[in-house]
């Protein structure tokens, strides 16, 4: 009698350590997961060094709030892609007195072609913002080599537009438009035709939206 006794105490107690392991379970699968394109505030490591160097205080450095994209174009065998857009309201802009609110954007050019030069020019594009801005030069480029101008084949190149914005309130951008000009000029005037130029427009919704 007392060993059915001792077995069936045995097998309740299995059945209540499995119901509360399989509550655990259950628990962490109704945790919610993060959020897509949730934006990153980062702080650029750059301006960070810079502000160490020069004994600036910590509130002088740029607060960048980016957004991960994935934007492509082409241009015969030229491919564009914009991965990255930033703003901020404490850009400090040199050719001004004091901070300012900016859009950057991260882009990478590739001549696919065995053979063939092109031109194109993103380091003269206009920015076109939901708020009503319209900057047609921005005030900064940073890339290892020029990113306008020709580009030969086998050729990559990767760099940073920036542009000063003058309403402010970066929060408020829904959207940008990025425009820009590529051509190809070889040969004489009479190889030109409408398939030698392109003129690129790209509209590129936030990600928070």
């Amino acid at each position: 009698m007392s060993r059915i006794y001792f077995l069936t105490m045995w097998v309740l107690v299995i059945a209540i350590l499995t119901a509360c392991s399989e509550g655990r379970v259950n628990n962490n699968s109704n945790k919610p997961l993060p959020a897509e394109n949730q934006p990153l505030m980062t702080t650029s490591e750059q301006d960070a060094q810079s502000s160490e160097n020069n004994g600036e205080s910590e509130t002088q450095k740029t607060d960048w709030t980016a957004y991960k994209i994935d934007k492509k174009d082409t241009f015969k065998k030229v491919k564009f892609t914009i991965s990255d857009v930033a703003v901020t309201d404490n850009y400090q802009n040199t050719n001004e007195d004091g901070e300012t609110s900016a859009v950057s954007i991260k882009i990478k050019i590739e001549n696919t072609s065995e053979n063939e030069v092109y031109n194109t020019y993103p380091d003269q594009m206009t920015l076109v913002t939901s708020t009503g801005e319209q900057i047609n030069n921005p005030v900064y480029t940073n890339n290892t080599n020029r990113l306008g101008g020709k580009i030969h084949e086998g050729v990559v190149k990767n760099g940073m537009v920036t542009w000063a914005l003058q309403k402010g309130n970066v929060d408020e951008i829904v959207w940008v438009k990025l425009q820009w000009k590529s051509d190809e000029m070889v040969g004489s005037n009479e190889d030109i035709s409408r398939d030698s130029f392109k003129t690129h427009s790209m509209k590129i919704v936030l990600p928070k939206y």
